[in-house]
């Protein structure tokens, strides 16, 4: 077990060096962001690959729609997880008081 807990200290070392010699936090992670279903560019390659559009308009607008529909999912997943947590967190106390 130690040599787990060794390689996995290792590798945040590793890690934290890393960022620490990373001048341009932006450009290093600008093909993942890009490649990312929060990104508009992943949008637009995406339905450019689905099908044709009419114009690059038309394209563009589709894009946007797609990356909206996936942001507010996930706003909407958020909020129920943090609903299902105050519950549980309600009832950990309720159930602590009772006992």
């Amino acid at each position: 077990m130690a040599t787990a807990e060794r390689r996995s200290a290792a590798a945040r070392k590793a890690v934290r060096t890393s960022w620490v010699n990373t001048t341009d936090r932006r450009a290093r992670t600008q093909a993942a962001t890009q490649a990312s279903p929060v990104s508009l560019d992943y949008w637009i390659a995406r339905l450019r690959s689905e099908r044709e559009y009419a114009t690059e308009q038309d394209l563009l607008k589709a894009a946007e729609t797609a990356l909206s529909l996936v942001m507010s999912e996930r706003g909407r997943a958020g909020a129920e997880s943090r609903r299902r947590n105050k519950a549980a967190k309600q009832e950990a106390a309720r159930l602590a008081a009772s006992a």
